[in-house]
């Protein structure tokens, strides 16, 4: 894979995406989707993919501006936990150092990452929040329309037993819809420059 040179990927209200991070954001990608095939993936599919990654990039740095925005904070300890959670991951504090420097991130940018990250999450629990909940009508409508997808060898299944179910998949569809939607309107806000 060949990496890019180019310094500014892009501009996101200002606040320029750099080269190297969507670099390590590609690799990261490549490794999770393309895992034992990286040799191969076509040239098509790179670009394609870094694409992707690159959307993906100015979508966290919307919601991390909006974040700031919004005066989110985050703690020391918030962080220091997260990243003892992150070394928990490791065999030894030892390996968890060895993978940064692999990634080629120094303890400081991993300090900032995770507060980038921290940002964000909480910026999208703090939206979420706004989400009406799922009523039991709700549940019941959506059951008695799909009913006879919802059914055995031994006959539909009963509303009681997939009540919960319905619930989650209704407010976890409402939940990423109303995400696009607030991304995009993040994005017809912003001022945003793209040099891929």
């Amino acid at each position: 894979m060949e990496e890019l040179k180019v310094l500014v990927m892009a501009r996101v209200n200002g606040k320029p995406i750099m080269a190297d991070q969507l670099n390590a954001a590609l690799r990261h990608f490549l490794n999770e989707y393309y895992s034992g095939s990286l040799e191969t993936i076509t040239e098509e599919e790179i670009a394609q993919a870094r694409r992707i990654v690159l959307e993906n990039l100015i979508s966290k740095e919307l919601i991390y501006q909006e974040g700031l925005n919004k005066r989110i904070a985050v703690e020391n300890e918030e962080v220091e936990r997260e990243i003892d959670k992150l070394k928990k991951d490791f065999p030894s504090e030892e390996d968890f150092y060895k993978r940064l420097e692999k990634e080629r991130i120094d303890y400081e940018e991993c300090r900032e990452i995770i507060t980038t990250n921290l940002i964000i999450n909480k910026t999208i629990d703090a939206f979420l929040k706004n989400i009406p909940p799922v009523t039991e009508e709700d549940v019941s409508d959506y059951y008695e329309k799909h009913k006879n997808r919802l059914v055995t060898p031994y006959g539909t299944l009963p509303f009681e037993d997939v009540k919960e179910n319905i619930a989650e998949f209704i407010q976890k569809n409402r939940e990423a819809e109303a995400i696009e939607e607030w991304l995009e309107e993040l994005r017809r806000k912003a001022n945003i420059e793209i040099f891929l």
